[in-house]
Formats: structure tokens, C-alpha cells, sequence
């Protein structure tokens, strides 16, 4: 999901989280960054909820989650107006949008993995039959409890229009 980078408020020079690992396109990529993230906070609990009244703060009053990662947890919901405040917000951090319309990324070897290239699996975003030169930035998702949704954001002569679909 996109919901924890808007609410991290992540500069590009903090240490806390290394940019080459939360850079990665890949969702494991980006929990590892999270739970990073998390630790050096605090605990998870305490974090969660703060992220949930943070999003109420947004206008996000739909949306309760009791993860910061956004993997299917029974009691999560969200709406698709939700998911669009949440994106809106999202996009007034500049690293962030930096993340999001990433079309590839070298993963650096560490202790524990060799080197990768990450790939953006979002098609409106690579170069092929489906690339939309406006678009800036795409999460396409499904879990078998979630089911499907995508959350797209386009740019085109001064105006963004961002778009959530959540098929349950």
C-alpha cells in the first residue's frame, strides 16, 4: 500500500532508514524499510495507532488499520475516498513520489542477498503496449483476502488526477 510513506514523513538524508533499501521497487524492499522505521520509533502498537489518527486527521475517516505495512488484517478497511486522500497526501512529499514512479532499481548485495534489479510491475508505468506517458506513479495489488485494487496518479498540463479502484 501506499498509506505508511505519506505518514513516515521520510527525508532523502535521514539515516534512520537507508535510501538505497526503502529506493527498491519491491514490496519486500519496503517492509523491510517500514519495520526499520518502526523499530527506531518505538514499538508497532503505539505506532499503528498513531498512524490511524493521523490518517483521521487527513480526512481518512473510513480507514482503520492495526499493521503499518498494510498487509490483510481482518479488521482493516478502507475506501477507495479514503485511498485517494491518503495518495493526495502522499504526493506533497517529493521522496515519495521519488519511490513510487521508480521504474527499476538496483538492490545493492548485503549480508543476506545477492544484487537485484528491481523491476516496476505496474504497466502503465513501463515502456510497452500499456505505458500512459501521464502517469506517475501506480500501486496495483491483490491478496486473496483483499482482493483487487489499484491506486494510479496522472499529470498532465498542471492537473493531477488521482484513481482508486478496490474490487472486494
Amino acid at each position: 500500500r501506499l498509506l505508511p510513506l505519506s505518514v513516515l514523513k521520510k527525508e532523502a538524508n535521514d539515516k534512520r532508514i537507508p535510501n538505497k533499501r526503502i529506493k527498491g521497487t519491491s514490496q519486500q524492499a519496503y517492509y523491510e524499510a517500514l519495520r526499520d522505521y518502526v523499530e527506531v520509533s518505538g514499538d508497532i502498537p503505539v505506532f499503528v495507532d498513531q498512524m490511524n489518527l493521523y490518517l483521521e486527521g487527513i480526512g481518512a475517516r473510513d480507514t482503520y488499520f492495526k499493521n503499518p505495512h498494510g498487509l490483510h488484517h481482518p479488521e482493516h478497511h478502507t475506501t477507495a475516498y479514503d485511498m485517494a486522500l491518503i495518495t493526495k497526501e502522499a504526493l506533497k512529499h517529493p521522496f515519495f513520489l521519488e519511490i513510487a514512479s521508480s521504474v527499476k532499481h538496483q538492490r545493492p548485495k548485503t549480508n543476506k542477498q545477492n544484487p537485484t534489479m528491481m523491476i516496476q510491475s505496474n504497466r502503465l508505468l513501463r515502456k510497452g503496449n500499456y505505458y500512459y506517458a501521464p502517469a506517475v506513479l501506480g500501486k496495483i495489488g491483490y491478496h486473496s483476502d483483499a482482493k483487487h485494487y489499484i491506486v494510479s496518479v496522472a499529470k498532465m498540463n498542471g492537473s493531477t488526477l488521482i484513481g482508486v479502484i478496490i474490487i472486494p
